[in-house]
Parts: C-alpha cells; structure tokens; sequence
C-alpha cells in the first residue's frame, strides 16, 4: 500500500504547529543547508530549534530556490512589442 504525497511545503504546512525540539542531526542538517543570506534564520532557529521554526525556515529556503528557478527559466523579455 502507498501513502500520500506530500510537498515539502506541505510537510511544512502539518508540523508548524508543533513545538517540540528537533533532532540534533535534522537542526545541523538544516543549519547547512542556510548560506549567508539566511543568517537571521540561523540565528532564530538556533535560539528556538523546534519543529515550527524549522517549518518556517525550511519553507523560505523552498520558496527562494523556486522563485531563483522561475527567474532562470522565465522566458526572455522583449521589448517594442515585437
């Protein structure tokens, strides 16, 4: 039987209500992938590593790679209308 799909957005979506602490190897697995841009995430991700603020965090992180996706891939602009 296969269960289902869930986007990682979604996932997101269920576990933001909770507040339990993450796993230490999910807060370091998270904590890397977050490069300097992310800084102020870091910072309250380390100062509060629930599941919540890891959704939040996870979630912009999915959000800016998309919207970095939709810019590289958008088609080229013209211009005077032809």
């Amino acid at each position: 039987m296969v269960g289902k799909s869930f986007t990682i957005s979604q996932v997101c979506d269920l576990v933001e209500g909770f507040t339990d602490e993450l796993p230490k190897d999910v807060l370091q697995s998270l904590l890397e992938q977050m490069d300097t841009r992310y800084d102020h995430l870091k910072v309250r991700l380390n100062a509060n590593p629930t599941y919540q603020i890891g959704a939040r965090c996870l979630r912009t992180l999915v959000q800016d790679k998309e919207a970095e996706y939709r810019a590289l891939h958008a088609p080229p602009k013209t211009f005077g209308g032809k």
